[in-house]
C-alpha cells in the first residue's frame, strides 16, 4: 500500500468514506487514515476471498471424501473448549455441510468470542469486568472489545499475546463496522439471510482455526 501511495500521491491525500448499511460507517481525514483503512479494506478482501475458496473446497470434500463435521473441528482441540461449545460447533459444521448457511453462519459466528473468552481465561486472563451502577455493583463477562484489550497475568497485552496481525483480524473481522463486523451483525440480529453466506460461515470457522493455532505454539503460557 505504501509503494501504491508512492506512485499515485494525491490518491493518498483523498479522504476516505466507508458506507455501511444505510449509515456512513466511518470517515478518514488525512493521509495516516486512508493508509489504515486501505489496508483493512485489502485485508478483508482477501479474507472473502480465501473463505469462498475454502467453502468451495468444502462442498467438493463433501462429495468426493465424504468430509464429515468432526473433520472440521477436530484441528480445534488444542483451544480446549467445554463439551458444550465442542457440540455447538460440530452442530454448526453440520449445518455448513447440508448448506444449511443461516444456521452454519448464526451458529459459528458467536462461537469465535466463546473461544477466545475460554482461551483467555485458561491462561489466566481475568475476562469479566467489575460494573459500578450507583450503590450498587455487579461482575459482567467482559465485552469482545474489553477482552482484546485485557492483560494476561505477566502484564502483557492481550494483542501482544496474539501477535498484531491476529488481534488486528480478529478486530476487523468481528467488531470494526469498517470491517466484516460478523459478530456485531450476528449477536444483535442485524444480519438479514443473503450475508448468511458458505464464505461467512468459513471465515468464521478459519478465524477459529488461526486461534488454535496461537493456542497450540503458546501452550508454555497456560498457568500450571
Amino acid at each position: 500500500m505504501l509503494k501504491a501511495n508512492e506512485q499515485a500521491p494525491l490518491h493518498a491525500l483523498i479522504g476516505r468514506t466507508v458506507v455501511g448499511p444505510g449509515k456512513v460507517v466511518g470517515v478518514t481525514g488525512g493521509p495516516e487514515g486512508n493508509l489504515e483503512f486501505d489496508i483493512e479494506s485489502r485485508a478483508m478482501l482477501q479474507t472473502q476471498v480465501m473463505g469462498s475458496a475454502v467453502a468451495e473446497a468444502v462442498q467438493k470434500a463433501v462429495s468426493q471424501i465424504g468430509l464429515m463435521p468432526d473433520h472440521l473441528i477436530a484441528p480445534l482441540a488444542s483451544l480446549g473448549l467445554d463439551e458444550g461449545s465442542m457440540e455447538l460447533l460440530r452442530r454448526g459444521c453440520e449445518r455448513l455441510i447440508a448448506g444449511d448457511f443461516v444456521s452454519a453462519t448464526h451458529i459459528l459466528v458467536p462461537r469465535i468470542e466463546d473461544a477466545l473468552r475460554q482461551y483467555l481465561n485458561a491462561i489466566g486472563v481475568d475476562t469479566t469486568d467489575y460494573v459500578r451502577l450507583g450503590d450498587t455493583s455487579r461482575t459482567d463477562d467482559a465485552t469482545l472489545g474489553s477482552l482484546l484489550h485485557k492483560k494476561l497475568p505477566d502484564g502483557r497485552p492481550v494483542r501482544e499475546y496474539l501477535g498484531g496481525d491476529l488481534w488486528d483480524h480478529i478486530d476487523s473481522v468481528l467488531n470494526r463496522q469498517t470491517g466484516l463486523n460478523l459478530r456485531n451483525e450476528f449477536a444483535h440480529g442485524l444480519a438479514r439471510p443473503a450475508q448468511c453466506t458458505p464464505m461467512v460461515a468459513v471465515i468464521a470457522l478459519l478465524l477459529l482455526y488461526q486461534l488454535a493455532g496461537r493456542a497450540l505454539s503458546g501452550d508454555q503460557d497456560r498457568p500450571e
